[in-house]
């Protein structure tokens, strides 16, 4: 499951009655800021609007809840849930979602580098090159489209700079 989290602030509702401001969300799950939290093991069922108009519908189960008074917390109070029932369309919306999201989030400077490059991905071997490299990773041309969030290995070698 890709692991891949972006910040946001998309309004949503939870159980029907409850607004909220989600603080951050993934394909496994999203954190949401709230004065009011469901107890921990809870099933609770979500409505989230994307941008562009369309919405998802996932039930969740509460993971966490955040310590309201720690001044040590690194995110606000609030309450960690794992999606646990994604249909089909609302899985391929948040995908959209979060891709678009980290793509206008990303902060590092990505460098053209074109190197052959190794990599193994479910029992088949690949070579091909790679377009650019960034400390967040590396842009490869692929012959055969790779799903999102798979694990692959890679063997590269970096050239070396005289200076």
């Amino acid at each position: 499951m890709n692991k891949q989290r972006v910040k946001t602030e998309l309004k949503m509702q939870w159980s029907a009655s409850f607004e909220s401001v989600a603080y951050n969300v993934s394909l496994g799950g999203i954190y949401f800021r709230t004065p009011q939290a469901p107890m921990i093991g809870s099933t609770i069922e979500l409505t989230l609007p994307l941008p562009g108009g369309s919405q998802i519908r996932p039930r969740a189960i509460v993971r966490w809840v955040s310590e309201q008074d720690a001044e040590s917390q690194p995110l606000p109070f609030g309450v960690g849930l794992e999606f646990v029932d994604l249909e089909l369309r609302d899985r391929a919306l948040l995908i959209a979602y979060v891709e678009k999201t980290a793509t206008e989030q990303k902060t590092s400077v990505r460098t053209p580098l074109a190197i052959p490059v190794d990599f193994s991905h479910e029992g088949k071997n690949f070579r091909t090159l790679s377009n650019d490299l960034s400390v967040n990773g590396m842009f490869l041309v692929a012959t055969e489209p790779l799903s999102l969030g798979d694990t692959s290995n890679l063997r590269f070698h970096l050239p070396v700079s005289d200076d």
